[in-house]
């Protein structure tokens, strides 16, 4: 999906090493250096996975089921890959061939702007591997930088016709899942907005 330009290791040293320095100088230095660097291939799949319970309706959809998806997109540069769940469409993903990661990254206002929201943030990651630094570092290195996981599987079992009646036992068998499964905190949907 697009033409390969080689990026010497030497090159990326160099890119790491400028931007390593906290000024404006080495930011241009940096600009210059990253001006060879493209986004030469990107990948899109789904991996399967298999829910550990039937997951019920929420106020929009039918019931989800037991099985479920995450998409994921890899981005490369010749000696660099960056990864993230994404739902990009192949249009928007041709467009970012032959794209430098840099021109969304802006170091000095630590900032990152994705040409189609948080479906790109692979660029995030690719960026961060070129620089040798963490995306939680290079977006300035400012709150936690571990979130915990949380189930978030907790959906409206009072619109399954099994636990139309017992809805609330099915509530909390619910949540002794997650716990037993690990899970200390749980994202449960409250109303019924649509």
């Amino acid at each position: 999906m697009g033409t390969i330009i080689k990026t010497s290791s030497a090159r990326r040293d160099s890119l790491r090493t400028s931007l390593a320095v906290p000024s404006l100088t080495a930011l241009a230095l940096a600009n210059e250096a990253a001006s060879d660097i493209k986004i030469t291939r990107i990948v899109h799949c789904r991996i399967p996975a298999r829910r550990s319970k039937l997951a019920g309706k929420n106020s929009r959809g039918d019931v989800h089921g037991d099985s479920s998806g995450d998409n994921l997109i890899r981005l490369t540069n010749t000696g660099e890959q960056g990864f993230d769940h994404g739902r990009l469409q192949r249009k928007q993903a041709e467009s970012l061939i032959g794209k430098n990661p840099f021109d969304f990254v802006d170091q000095k206002a630590k900032r990152v702007s994705e040409p189609f929201g948080t479906d790109t943030m692979s660029l995030r990651d690719l960026a961060g591997k070129i620089l040798g630094k963490s995306v939680h570092a290079m977006l300035g290195g400012n709150g936690t930088s571990n979130v915990p996981v949380y189930d978030g599987s907790i959906y409206f079992a009072d619109l399954l016709p099994d636990y139309a009646s017992k809805w609330k036992d099915r509530f909390h068998q619910e949540i002794d899942m997650g716990l037993e499964a690990g899970h200390t905190a749980f994202k449960v949907k409250v109303g019924r907005g649509a």
